[in-house]
């Protein structure tokens, strides 16, 4: 009787909160869980399962996969706000970073996860390849400027045209990727795309190339001292 009740209760459902299984048959809510757990293990309901906090009764396999995707996409979800504000917690926590330089690494950053999101929803590996390295890119042009602040001031173009064109580049690509048919303009655009992140990719690394100038000119005069005081002694 009680089986039916609950499957009475299922109808057009895959999924049903135990709250609400439990008023059905008129039961505690702890009885209802052990009684459908007993269901469960005598094949009652053969691909039934409780969610992580038995909150809700799951009676397919295909539901139960839903559940575990939509588990781990808030998991991923959670793991960037913790990575998100630890970051912004070391650049508040840094005495020698100027209020320019926080704002800019806060933006910075918030572009790299715009990118990351948007190379998560396409599933070309060519494009994702070029996206990836992108991300890494960008990452350590701010992880350089959080080490050095005063690199802030030089990236007022890079930060107001350069990163904003870019992002706007692959949100349109993300768009026309996920158009069900994909004709002339939308396979042209896409190329046009394609080829141009290679051209930004090199920009970046190029930028990047350009923080350690300076550390590279005295590295290779103290080379340059250390060789002719070898040559003298």
């Amino acid at each position: 009787k009680r089986y039916r009740q609950y499957v009475q209760k299922l109808t057009g459902k895959d999924y049903c909160a135990i709250d609400d299984l439990a008023a059905a048959v008129g039961r505690k809510r702890k009885y209802v869980l052990k009684d459908l757990q007993n269901m469960i293990d005598r094949g009652f309901f053969p691909e039934g399962r409780f969610d992580e906090k038995k909150t809700t009764f799951l009676g397919t396999n295909a539901m139960y996969q839903q559940y575990l995707l939509a588990q781990e996409s808030m998991k991923q979800r959670e793991e960037r706000e913790a990575r998100k504000k630890a970051e912004e917690e070391k650049i508040y926590s840094n005495p020698h970073m100027t209020e320019e330089s926080r704002q800019l690494l806060k933006e910075g950053r918030s572009y790299i996860q715009h990118i990351r999101e948007c190379n998560d929803a396409i599933p070309g590996e060519e494009i994702s390849a070029k996206l990836y390295r992108l991300e890494e890119i960008m990452t350590r042009i701010f992880n350089q400027v959080e080490k050095q602040p005063q690199l802030a001031a030089d990236l007022r173009k890079f930060m107001n045209y350069y990163l904003p064109t870019t992002a706007k580049l692959v949100e349109a690509y993300k768009e026309l990727d996920a158009q069900p048919v994909e004709g002339d303009n939308i396979s042209r655009t896409k190329k046009e795309i394609e080829e141009t992140l290679d051209t930004i990719n090199e920009a970046f690394e190029k930028l990047l190339d350009s923080f350690f100038e300076e550390k590279a000119w005295d590295i290779s005069s103290d080379i340059s001292v250390m060789k002719s005081m070898l040559k003298q002694d």
